[in-house]
């Protein structure tokens, strides 16, 4: 496999858990997942922590080393992930008025 410095290439991960498990669909229900959950952790770090670690157990190496430090700290340990967010408008009184919330 691959090593790039935000761990382990993405197509390498999809790549060793189909010859290991099978789709990954199948893997997913086979921990009562919804059937895209190990796709989604694949293509974005905010998804799922407790389903990146599962990878990582299917996987055989630490979650740093298939994640990288993007999500793990070397010492195993998601990095903190704060939720991007842009500034909160209020809803126009008008509107507000219209469905009877003022």
């Amino acid at each position: 496999m691959k090593h790039k410095l935000s761990g382990i290439d993405v197509e390498d991960i999809k790549a060793e858990l189909r010859k290991k498990y099978g789709p990954l669909v199948h893997i997913s229900e086979q921990f009562g997942l919804s059937r895209n959950a190990i796709s989604a952790v694949l293509g974005n770090a905010r998804h799922s922590i407790k389903t990146e670690l599962r990878v990582a157990q299917l996987l055989g190496k630490s979650p740093y080393e298939v994640w990288g430090a993007s999500r793990f700290t070397p010492d195993n340990k998601p990095v903190k992930r704060a939720p991007q967010r842009s500034g909160v408008k209020k809803v126009p009184e008008k509107l507000r008025k219209m469905c009877g919330k003022d």
